[in-house]
């Protein structure tokens, strides 16, 4: 039986021409290895191969990205029923890959805008749910077929926000069962994981700037500037949804506030921009465990003379020249673990301190020991 393993490469560069494409690619397939670990190369935009029996590497061997002259993207890559599948987020489409012979085969073009970043399987993996970041949308794809079978389904219900003059005035109303901060701010969904009939997606909630807004939601003004956070990320929320038989549809049935669910268990407080940036999931032990990778590292960044000081009278919050400017914290890392006794309606029971920036959109499960394997904590 022939195995293959997914790995993803982003800062890969491109140095291969057509030629030696052709040479390792003619070689590899001579050899009919049985176990394979592929290699998506974001940066190259094309797949490599590492073959275990022998630890040869074959870079480069097909390139990514057949929807015209725009940059692919390549940003997910799933293998199911022989084939494999890319996500190309530049160009909007999922493309299938023939897992033996690398042939292009098929493409999924979804639609302008959508951004596509995750590829969740469902079922038998003949159909799969892939996550909109730019569109704020989940929808449901025939992998076989290679067709879309459902509506692009927002992953919040827009809320009817009063007239603002948006100079003043960041708006909001009280949450709903399907809009958990009473905003329309980006959802930037991310993250899926699917339990029985029900889809969960992770909205990380991207948005630069984040601006600094006082107790009444009045925008902040420092020096004659609007105050904009050190974070680029709001309150994190998970959306639920109902798929129908067949996963031909689905439904949006809730979103809940992770950051107020975190904050139940004793977590930090929030404040503007220091989400929790909840980028992928995963079911492990009938619990969906969310990894949030806060602030994407960097420096720690502390107040200083000449930048904006939040005060008590301001935003209800103080702190003072060389505190820690919140959103630049470079080890925050978190998984946010959620009971699933009510699949329809998940709550957080735990949380782990893991540190470092986890990221990404996959991870590498060993489910006879129950160990799980993430990229980006150090």
């Amino acid at each position: 039986m022939k195995k293959f393993f997914i790995l993803f490469c982003i800062s890969t560069l491109f140095f291969s021409c057509s030629e030696s494409i052709e040479t390792d690619y003619q070689d590899y397939l001579s050899k009919g290895y049985s176990e394979v670990l592929f290699i998506l190369n974001g940066g190259a935009e094309t797949f490599s191969a590492y073959a275990p029996s022998d630890e040869s590497v074959y870079q480069n061997l097909q390139l990514v990205g057949h929807n015209g002259s725009s940059a692919a993207w390549p940003i997910d890559l799933l293998y199911a029923n022989g084939s494999l599948y890319t996500v190309c987020s530049g160009q909007n489409t999922i493309e299938q890959y023939d897992a033996k012979t690398l042939d292009y085969q098929d493409t999924i073009y979804l639609k302008n805008g959508y951004n596509p970043m995750t590829l969740c399987l469902l079922g038998d993996g003949s159909k799969a749910a892939v996550a909109g970041f730019e569109s704020d949308e989940i929808i449901l794809v025939d992998l076989a077929e290679m067709e879309k079978t459902s509506d692009f389904v927002k992953a919040y219900e827009e809320a009817d926000l009063p007239k603002y003059d948006p100079e003043i005035k960041d708006p909001k109303v009280d949450s709903t069962n399907k809009n958990a901060s009473g905003e329309n701010h980006p959802r930037a969904t991310t993250g899926l994981a699917t339990y029985g009939s029900v889809l969960y997606a992770s909205n990380v909630r991207y948005q630069k700037p984040v601006l600094l807004t006082d107790s009444d939601r009045n925008i902040i003004y420092y020096k004659g500037y609007k105050a904009i956070a050190a974070g680029l990320f709001r309150e994190g929320t998970l959306s639920v949804f109902e798929m129908t038989s067949g996963y031909e549809n689905a439904v949006l049935i809730a979103e809940i506030n992770l950051q107020a669910e975190y904050e139940s268990l004793g977590g930090e407080t929030y404040f503007p921009g220091n989400g929790l940036n909840p980028q992928s999931l995963f079911i492990l032990e009938d619990k969906l465990h969310i990894i949030c990778t806060g602030n994407n590292g960097g420096d720690t960044q502390y107040y200083s003379d000449n930048m904006y000081i939040p005060t008590i009278e301001d935003m209800g919050v103080a702190y003072s020249k060389g505190d820690e400017i919140p959103g630049t914290d470079s080890d925050d890392g978190i998984i946010l673990i959620m009971d699933l006794s009510d699949p329809e309606r998940p709550r957080a029971e735990s949380y782990l301190e893991i540190g470092g920036s986890p990221e990404g959109f996959r991870h590498s499960m060993d489910k006879i020991n129950s160990i799980m394997y993430l990229a980006g904590v150090p």
